[in-house]
Order: structure tokens, then C-alpha cells, then sequence
């Protein structure tokens, strides 16, 4: 997608933080607008530019005021989505919880689009 796009531009620029206002303002455009796939996709944009900089406080934060959308069929963009919570369950020393996300992740990445 085009926020793709350009959010990765911006990393590897070494520019990440500075979309970061931006891909939160499209999120919450998503979410008014019930785009399933842009939310989606945002999330994890926000959730990988959140941990790019270790701000794994905001990164909770984000994941506890956000809800993935369920209706989203695509085995990409959730596989990512639960990486990222594992990633953060890791770093929250809650190992089991990391291990059975990273392994549906894995599960969800072997499924394909």
C-alpha cells in the first residue's frame, strides 16, 4: 500500500519518527471510516516504528487501547501483528505468552496471503 510505501521509505532514511503523527492520524481515519485493511496495516506500522525505537511503553499502550480487526482476511498483515505482540510479551518477561504468539505468527505466515 501507499503507507507502506512510504513508512518504509522513512526507515530507511533514518527518518522513522518523524511519520509517526502521521500514521497515527491515518489510523484513526481507518477507524472512522471502517477501512479493515488500513487499520490493519497502520497498526503495525505504528507497532514496528514503536519498537524500532525500543518505545515498547507506547507500543502497550497502543495494543491496549487498539483492537486488531478480526474481519481482516489477511494472514500477512495479522502474522506481523502477532510477531509484534510477541516481541513485546518477550521484552515484558512474559515468555509463555511471547512463545504462543511468535508460534501463531509463524503459523499465520506459513498460511499465505
Amino acid at each position: 500500500t501507499h503507507t507502506h510505501t512510504h513508512s518504509r521509505a522513512y526507515e530507511l532514511q533514518g527518518r522513522l519518527a518523524e511519520i509517526r503523527q502521521e500514521l497515527l492520524a491515518a489510523y484513526r481515519t481507518s477507524c472512522l471510516h471502517h477501512d479493515f485493511i488500513g487499520q490493519g496495516t497502520l497498526l503495525n506500522l505504528l507497532l514496528r516504528n514503536y519498537l524500532h525505537y525500543n518505545l515498547y511503553d507506547l507500543a502497550v499502550k497502543l495494543v491496549g487501547k487498539t483492537a486488531f480487526p478480526e474481519n481482516l482476511r489477511s494472514n500477512a498483515q495479522q502474522a506481523r501483528y502477532l510477531y509484534y505482540i510477541g516481541r513485546i510479551k518477550a521484552v515484558q518477561l512474559e515468555y509463555s505468552e511471547a512463545h504462543a504468539k511468535l508460534m501463531q505468527a509463524i503459523r499465520k505466515a506459513l498460511q499465505g496471503p
